[in-house]
């Protein structure tokens, strides 16, 4: 699952259950909902359609090609504390002087469990562990190879928030801190040329990620 900076982003929850509140995380009397970028660590029955995102590439000709990505994301619960999730999406890559390549991520699928809630400090924590699968989207498309596409790996994740309404100061009390700490691990490890630096093989490094 690629990761990486967007320069804009448009995205709209659809809750999928009749209840408003179950579409989103509560610890106390806050509330906390998902971020473009990180999810929040609530178990919930939702859909993201459309997230639009778009890297922008160098301007000289040969560089990293610009991404244009339309994904969506599915949650559903199985109990109140543990669900599941669905992550695709479709993208295209465009460099100067090259023709453009287009085609579906890979599909990656997630669990998650909330095992614990703090009303009176509002905060939550919850574990999870997303699997991207490998040549599921697109090996190839006019010539060109769409980035991991043959490349699988398990993420473990933890996510937490914290409201600040137990803050003794009315200014901060309405704010809230929602982070996500992730490790991805490769089923094939990226190798790289020592002299040049190039990668020599389609795989993709280990490494800590989260925000």
């Amino acid at each position: 699952m690629k990761k990486h900076y967007v320069l804009g982003l448009i995205a709209a929850g659809v809750p999928a259950a009749a209840d408003q509140a179950r579409a989103h995380g509560y610890a106390g009397d806050h509330m906390f909902i998902s971020t473009l970028l990180l999810d929040d660590p609530n178990v919930a029955d939702e859909a993201s359609l459309p997230t639009f995102s778009f890297l922008p590439s160098p301007p000289e000709e040969g560089g990293t090609p610009a991404e244009y990505n339309v994904s969506f994301e599915l949650d559903k619960r199985i109990t109140r504390n543990f669900g599941f999730s669905l992550e695709s999406g479709y993208s295209w890559l465009t460099r100067p002087g090259d023709k453009t390549a287009n085609g579906w991520d890979n599909l990656t699928v997630g669990l998650k469990y909330l095992p614990y809630i703090n009303d009176k400090h509002e905060f939550l924590v919850s574990f999870g562990v997303q699997r991207e699968f490998a040549r599921t989207g697109a090996n190839g498309t006019n010539g060109a190879v769409l980035d991991n596409a043959d490349s699988s790996s398990t993420i473990p994740s933890i996510y937490f928030a914290k409201g600040f309404g137990d803050v003794p100061v009315d200014l901060i009390r309405p704010f809230m801190l929602t982070g996500q700490l992730s490790y991805q691990i490769a089923d094939k490890k990226l190798k790289v040329d020592p002299e040049t630096g190039d990668a020599i093989n389609n795989g993709i490094s280990n490494g800590w990620f989260g925000g």
